[in-house]
């Protein structure tokens, strides 16, 4: 996703929390996007913010079909998402995007 595009997300996207991450929308152009953020404050372990992010890009994979099309969404981790379970993390990202 272009760097223009997520300041949009953040600037004009509704927005939604969930226990672990912030989670922005914004309809645009197809097709479905998702850009993850991760930073240091949720995990110094790089090989923790990589999972996390990995576990939310499947989530998002699995809703695809469900999301309208030309949703562009990005989600912002929190602290709380370290060691969640893959199961954990689809349930907040469903609750986030209203599935």
């Amino acid at each position: 996703m272009e760097k223009a595009l997520i300041g949009r997300l953040f600037k004009r996207g509704r927005r939604k929390q969930t226990p672990f991450f912030t989670v922005y929308r914004l309809k645009t152009n197809p097709p479905p996007q998702i850009a993850v953020v991760v930073s240091l404050r949720v995990s110094k372990l790089a090989t923790e913010r990589n999972l996390i992010k990995r576990r939310l890009r499947e989530a998002f994979r699995r809703l695809t079909p469900k999301l309208e099309p030309g949703l562009k969404i990005a989600v912002v981790v929190a602290p709380p998402a370290v060691r969640k379970s893959y199961k954990e993390l689809e349930d907040a990202l469903r609750s986030g995007l209203d599935l």
